[in-house]
């Protein structure tokens, strides 16, 4: 009794560092335990709250943070552009402050209801007040410059003290934003009145969605005439998410500033009937009196709307008596939900997480959850009949893995200046909680009246000011340094970060996290001048009208030898570089010294093993300050692959001072010829020039067995009299074909389109489009001139364009019938076609035996026939590919370098870019623009949203703005007359960071055969003009008259016949392969794609991007044979009467050893590798698979293997010798290593056979039954 009683006592134990134990004990307990000899401290326990802006000491700068010179730093002034400010805040009192700085020749021009005081100096705004309607402004000065603020707290969370970097600092703000929209004219006009107003340096936390040339760039080219003044431009870099290439804050004398997270998170948790407690990302002040309430799915809480639409909790679809008292699920992940729920008067909601690394303000007692999480409280759901649950309010915790660079936190490279690394610098920008505006709405949810003085914020934005802080800190030590010394100050001080946590390294975090105190003592800056960056800018191409509009200068001209961009004395070392070309780059670099008088500073190195950095010289020695040194760094090492990059880094020190840099190179795009240049228009069918397959001698083609190979097409039908579909110089159809012309009414084929059949429908021809396009994707002739209303003009053509088409309407108005779909595959399998493209299939995966697209397939497959089917629109969650079987060739779908934009005008100059394909052209210049106007029956919300009957006639001949992204408002708006500010006609541009799975695409892991990697390739399938049918209606909008030949799709119905069409080719070249030997040899050549732009990995794009001419030649092909798809049913437990469905062999039984290890799933002799283990046990998994030659007689190969630390892949044997063609030799692949985690439920490797000439690629995947996406 008495050791339970101890052992309840005991709270913790210290034994690794020091000696010691915390236990609950009297006052009296305590005083007997202190007087003890071998007792060396005892003290009470305190309960300690991580302080409200905790990131300024998370960046190890405290209150009292040395050196410190509050003198000169009350002599700085901040100039904030932005969204205006509250003066009334605590955070900008100037008790205790003297009068304004003597330099200061701004004036408090703040307009209506606004006074400024000695802490808030000027104010400027072209608005009726400076004051901040918004709250971002407030935010971001507050983080910078707010003073010291007791008690602040957001409804209680992370109570502690509020305060910026540099509290005595002046502040002057300059409001250039309305409701979160700022004009580049109004922003020029702030950098002007604040450069001659005197501030010191300047923050921006405002940016566009993607780089522009500087030129056109205002923030660019303000913060050039700011530099010019020796006044610091700090800006975000941007919020353009976890892609490359997506920051906005290019120049280099711009100070771009990435957002990282801190050692305190803020989270809420919602605990289940069953004692569960899940955790999620959200900031709710709200707590719910009581225990447990009910828990109400919300497709069970609407009586208005269809299943689909209520699960995720459309607007006005829950039902207000459903609701009350209880608690709302709603899969969705945008915040509609949430705000539905409110609006109905739900007691809270549990949604789905869009993001998983931070958390957002919520409008009501709510939590969004994980994908994993939530699909365990759907799991709840199900269980019980009375499920209950409970919200509670959110909470800070400690969390020891920061800093990571947030999700939303833009990548490099630099899309302007490929030399410069951008960002440059990370810090804090994930739950900054700073001063707010309390006339600002906290969620923007109409029905969220809450208003608050101290707000909780994340961005680029948050994190800008923390440096634009640490910039004025810097300052107030250092008065007399310029822009550039203070930045290299800070650049090359900044933390180390973590590439295992950040997979994009340095185009993430730049230099690394910002250390404001070790900036103050740099030992070393590099310095440029006004010079170098027009020297920069000469280099760059530009003229000398546009280095002008930039620098304001006239009087210069670009000398005749130019430093190129990668020489300009930045504080990083950075350059691009060709694929594959072996490295020899040199870099200039001058240092100016700012630490002690006489010392010597040495260079060290860190590189990677297969590059070689050396520095000239490599120790310098200085006599005096502000003396200059000169060095060179020389990297030579092996060629890149395209789209990759290696680090290294260069740190000189003289023992006391650590001045580091880091070394960056990355290899551009794949350069395959070197041509004169020439406007071109990009091609119509742009994809099958992106893969490769281009109309040239040098892709190897045999035009006389493609003409005699024949695509079954099963679809929409197709309209036969498409130039696409011309038979102009094609002979008569192939010997083999055995089918015959029966489309119906007015329906003819040719000696291209060679056969049409229909059952349920009275002709073939397609009235829908989707069949055409698809058809003509595939195996469309060569067109001319084709394009969408002078949209991308250019050439439509096919991957085999003498290819013959036999087509199987299956489709119409209503849908595809699985008894059609069947019908098809037997009259095409008798027909004699060679291979089936099938752009159609459910939501939602079947089993086997259910699927008719599976039945017909695998009969297919018996006659050596392959089927390519798409994986399925199904979006971004797990397990949602429906093409599961092991003989379909499941296809998911990707961006190309091409893509479709459209753009806005504002009254006010502003364009905004949009997603969408538009081909009207107003010719009425700017139009009244309206939101929210209806009649008064509807609610305000369904009139933000352009409702159903909710628009009036009063919006006619104006623009409207709906709040809905289904596309139903823009429906409304036309039925009334709406015109649809000056919306431009559509564009196309250049998409350097493709290709990437589009977020339609279905994902796996395979739910019907999970050892099977499902989808099996990437093709595109985003913005696809093909031939189309001119009956068809373009947008299925009543009153859209428009016919077309020729239109713009996406999904995995276009993906699909890209591969359907590159098979053919396989086909015509290698005529006796099978339909494995086919797929394989496009599996296994494919090009790996970037699992940092996808994050599912292997599970969004399969074996990878498609690559039809290396797919000629793969070396060698994983052969499945029929025996191997029997037994896979066997292990699956299907019993012989649904193997016989599915097969039609009623002979077969499974055989005894079925069920022993040599024949499991996973041992389908596919060619990708994968299965699924169970969680917490350690990793012991062997594969088996066998290889057949298709390459060169005499050849041995060698394998390879890629992998990470937590496994070991061992393959046996290493080697594989071939004496002749067709020769087959088998090996095993074991896979050891820890167990996957719930928080790390998947793992991935690749394994490749090599010769010299030929890479076989094989991904290799294991993941857990906990697999439910990747956090």
């Amino acid at each position: 009794m008495f050791q339970s009683m101890a052992k309840d006592l005991l709270v913790r134990i210290y034994r690794k560092s020091f000696n010691g134990f915390a236990a609950r004990l009297t006052e009296k307990e305590s005083e007997k335990l202190r007087g003890t000899k071998e007792v060396i401290s005892v003290f009470p326990s305190r309960t300690l709250e991580l302080q409200t802006t905790r990131s300024w000491d998370f960046l190890g700068f405290p209150e009292t943070v040395v050196p410190k010179s509050p003198r000169s730093e009350s002599n700085l002034i901040l100039g904030v552009i932005d969204s205006g400010i509250w003066s009334e805040s605590p955070s900008f009192n100037d008790d205790g402050f003297g009068p304004p700085p003597k330099k200061w020749k701004g004036v408090c021009k703040g307009g209506k209801n606004f006074t400024c005081n000695n802490k808030l100096i000027g104010a400027r705004t072209i608005f009726d007040s400076a004051r901040d309607k918004v709250g971002h402004g407030t935010h971001t000065a507050s983080t910078a410059a707010g003073r010291i603020v007791d008690h602040a707290s957001f409804y209680g969370l992370a109570e502690g003290a509020a305060r910026g970097a540099v509290p005595s600092a002046r502040i002057a703000a300059y409001k250039v934003c309305e409701d979160l929209t700022c004009s580049e004219a109004d922003i020029l006009t702030a950098f002007d009145e604040a450069i001659a107003d005197g501030v010191d340096v300047i923050t921006i936390s405002i940016g566009g969605s993607h780089a522009t040339d500087i030129y056109s760039d205002s923030i660019a080219i303000g913060a050039f005439h700011a530099m010019q003044k020796e006044i610091l431009t700090v800006q975000s870099a941007g919020n353009g998410g976890n892609a490359s290439g997506t920051v906005a804050s290019v120049a280099p004398w711009l100070f771009s500033v990435a957002a990282s997270d801190m050692d305190r998170r803020i989270r809420d948790k919602v605990v289940l009937g069953n004692g569960k407690t899940l955790i999620g990302n959200s900031i709710n002040s709200f707590t719910l009196k009581g225990d447990m309430f009910p828990l109400v799915y919300g497709k069970q809480a609407s009586s208005s709307c269809e299943e689909l639409v209520a699960e995720i909790c459309t607007s006005t679809c829950l039902d207000e008596k459903l609701v009350k008292g209880k608690i709302v699920v709603c899969d969705s992940t945008d915040g509609s939900g949430i705000g539905e729920g409110l609006r109905a008067g739900a007691l809270g909601v549990v949604a789905r997480s869009f993001v998983e690394d931070y958390s957002r303000i919520l409008p009501m007692a709510a939590v969004e959850l994980k994908t994993s999480d939530f699909e365990a409280l759907i799991s709840y759901l199900n269980s019980t009949k009375a499920p209950k649950a409970n919200i509670l309010k959110s909470e800070s915790l400690n969390d020891t893995s920061a800093p990571v660079v947030a999700s939303f936190s833009s990548r490099g490279p630099n899309g302007i200046a490929s030399d410069i690394l951008k960002p440059d610098i990370t810090a804090p920008g994930v739950e900054v909680l700073a001063a707010f505006s309390p006339d600002a709405e906290l969620t923007r949810n109409y029905n969220d009246s809450r208003s608050v003085n101290y707000s909780v914020l994340s961005g680029t934005s948050m994190s800008c000011p923390h440096v634009a802080g640490a910039a004025v800190y810097v300052k107030s030590i250092h008065p007399d340094w310029s822009p550039s010394a203070v930045k290299s100050a800070l650049m090359t001080t900044a933390r180390p970060m973590s590439t295992l946590k950040n997979p994009d390294a340095e185009f993430a975090y730049g230099s690394g996290h910002l250390n404001p105190v070790a900036a103050t003592n740099p030992g070393l800056v590099y310095e440029a001048t006004e010079d170098d960056y027009i020297q920069f800018l000469c280099k760059l191409g530009y003229t000398k009208d546009d280095i002008t509009q930039i620098s304001g200068k006239k009087s210069f001209s670009c000398p005749k030898k130019i430093l190129p961009p990668k020489d300009v004395n930045y504080p990083t070392i950075s350059a691009a570089v060709d694929a594959d070309k072996p490295l020899n780059v040199k870099f200039y670099r001058t240092v100016t010294n700012v630490g002690v008088a006489n010392s010597t500073y040495t260079a060290k190195v860190e590189s990677a093993k297969n590059i070689k950095v050396t520095v000239n010289p490599s120790s310098l020695s200085f006599t005096s300050l502000n003396e200059k040194k000169s060095f060179n760094v020389t990297v030579v090492g092996e060629g890149l692959s395209s789209g990759s990059h290696i680090s290294a880094s260069l740190v000189w020190s003289d023992g006391n001072h650590i001045v580091r840099s880091p070394v960056v190179l990355y290899s551009m795009k794949e350069v395959v010829s070197v041509f004169p240049s020439k406007t071109l228009n990009l091609q119509t069918t742009r994809s099958w020039d992106f893969l490769g397959l281009i109309e040239s001698d040098v892709v190897p083609r045999n035009l006389t067995s493609e003409s005699n190979v024949i695509l079954g097409s099963f679809d929409t039908g197709i309209w036969p009299e498409s130039p696409s579909f011309s038979d102009d110089g094609i002979g008569p159809p192939p010997k083999k074909w055995k089918g015959a012309c029966k489309g119906g009414k007015d329906f003819t084929c040719n000696n291209k389109v060679i056969g049409a059949s229909t059952t349920t429908f009275d002709s073939a021809r397609d009235e829908i489009g989707h069949g055409s396009h698809t058809a003509s994707t595939a195996a469309g002739r060569h067109v001319d001139h084709t394009n969408f209303y002078g949209l991308a003009e250019g050439i439509a053509r096919g991957a085999v364009p003498s290819a013959r088409l036999a087509v199987y309407k299956v489709c119409g108005r209503d849908g595809c019938q699985d008894s059609d779909v069947l019908t098809a595959f037997d009259e095409a399998i008798a027909d004699g076609v060679d291979l089936i493209t099938l752009s159609l299939g459910s939501s939602n995966p079947t089993e086997l035996d259910l699927d008719s697209i599976a039945i017909g397939s695998y009969h297919a497959i018996q006659k050596g026939i392959l089927t390519v089917h798409s994986a399925g629109n199904s979006g971004n969650r797990s397990f949602s590919v429906s093409s599961v079987a092991p003989w379909l060739f499941s296809v998911a779908a990707s961006t190309i370098d091409r893509r479709i934009l459209d753009k806005v005008v504002l009254g006010n100059g502003k364009t905004l870019l949009g997603y969408s394909v538009n081909s009207f052209q107003s010719k009425r210049g700017l139009l009244p623009l309206v939101y929210g106007v209806g009649p008064k029956e509807c609610v305000k919300e369904s009139i933000q949203y352009c409702g159903q009957g909710c628009l009036d006639e009063s919006v006619k001949g104006k623009i409207v703005v709906c709040d809905i992204s289904d596309g139903s408002g823009i429906i409304e708006a036309y039925k009334v007359g709406a015109l649809g500010a000056n919306i431009l006609k559509s564009f196309s541009f250049n998409d350097t960071s493709s290709p990437y799975v589009i977020g339609f695409s279905s994902r796996g892991p395979n739910l019907a055969a999970s050892d099977i990697l499902k989808p099996d390739i990437t093709a595109p399938g985003v913005e696809i003009i093909a031939a189309f049918s001119p009956l068809a209606s373009l947008t299925g909008i009543p009153g859209d008259k428009r016919s077309v030949n020729y239109t713009i799709f996406s999904g995995t119905s276009m993906s699909c016949p890209h591969v359907a069409g590159a098979s053919v080719y396989i086909k015509s070249l290698h005529p006796d392969w099978s339909p494995s030997a086919i797929k394989s040899a496009l599996m296994t050549t494919a090009q790996p794609i970037s699992p940092s732009k996808n994050k599912d990995a292997e599970f969004a794009y399969g074996s990878g991007h498609l690559d039809p001419v290396k797919a000629a030649n793969p070396g060698l092909v994983y052969v499945t044979e029929q025996d191997e798809y029997l037994t896979f049913f066997c292990k699956l437990g299907y019993d012989k009467d649904q193997i016989a469905l599915i097969t039609g062999n009623r002979k077969f039984s499974c055989p005894k050893e079925s069920n022993e290890t040599s024949s499991l799933a996973k041992d389908v002799n596919y060619p990708s590798l994968s299965v699924m283990v169970e969680i917490d046990i350690p990793i012991n998994i062997k594969f088996s698979r066998t290889v057949t030659n298709v390459g060169v007689a005499n050849s041995t190969y060698t394998v390879k293997v890629e992998s990470p630390k937590e496994i070991k892949v061992t393959v046996n044997p290493t080697s594989l010798s071939f004496k002749s063609l067709n020769e087959k030799k088998t090996y095993e692949v074991s896979v050891v290593g820890k167990a996957l985690t719930e928080n790390s439920s998947i793992i991935s490797a690749s394994l490749v056979w090599s010769d010299g000439q030929h890479n076989v690629r094989s991904p290799l995947v294991v993941y857990s039954d906990f697999y439910h996406g990747v956090d």
